[in-house]
C-alpha cells in the first residue's frame, strides 16, 4: 500500500490527470500480477522511460527499431515476445513490459542488476540503466519520506 500511495503522488505530480493516473496504476498492477514481477520495478521503468507517459513518444533508434509507449518497448519485441499485445495501447505496452521484465526476473539470484536487463544485456548499458533505476528508487524513497504522515494514517485504517 505504501508503494501505491507513493506512485499515485508521483504520477499525479507529473500527469495531472486522474484517468491517466488510474489507468497506469491499474495496468501495472494487473501486468505485475500476471507475470509475477514487482510492481515497483515496473513503476520505476515507466518513470525512467517516459515520466509515466508524459514523454511517451514513438522514437526511432539508430538501428531502425522504434521505442513505443509509456514503457518505451522496443519494436523488436512486437513480433516475438509481445506478439499478443498492441504495444501502442497503454494496456498492451504495460503487459509487454511486464513480460519482458519477467524474462529477466528469473536471473535475479545470479544477476543483481536483473531489472536493468529490461534496457540492455550489454554490461556497460545495463550498468548505466541500473543507476537510473536506483535513482528512481531514491526519488520514490524521498517522496515516501515526505508522505510519511499520509502513509501512517493510511496504515492505521
Amino acid at each position: 500500500m505504501k508503494t501505491l500511495i507513493l506512485i499515485i503522488g508521483l504520477i499525479s505530480a507529473n500527469a495531472n490527470a486522474k484517468s491517466v493516473e488510474s489507468r497506469i496504476i491499474r495496468n501495472v498492477q494487473v501486468a505485475a500480477k500476471k507475470y509475477g514481477v514487482p510492481e515497483l520495478e515496473l513503476f520505476k521503468i515507466a518513470y525512467i522511460e517516459s515520466s509515466f507517459g508524459i514523454n511517451a513518444k514513438t522514437r526511432l533508434n539508430p538501428n531502425g527499431t522504434y521505442d513505443i509507449g509509456v514503457f518505451q518497448v522496443n519494436s523488436v519485441h512486437w513480433y516475438t515476445t509481445c506478439k499478443d499485445y498492441n504495444i501502442y495501447k497503454m494496456s498492451g505496452n504495460t503487459m509487454c513490459a511486464a513480460k519482458i521484465l519477467a524474462i529477466h526476473y528469473k536471473h535475479k539470484k545470479k544477476d543483481s542488476l536483473w531489472a536493468a536487463r529490461y534496457h540492455s544485456k550489454t554490461p556497460s548499458l545495463k550498468a548505466k540503466y541500473a543507476k537510473k533505476l536506483k535513482k528512481a528508487g531514491t526519488v520514490f524513497a524521498k517522496k515516501l519520506e515526505v508522505n510519511k504522515s499520509v502513509l501512517i494514517t493510511d496504515a492505521l485504517k
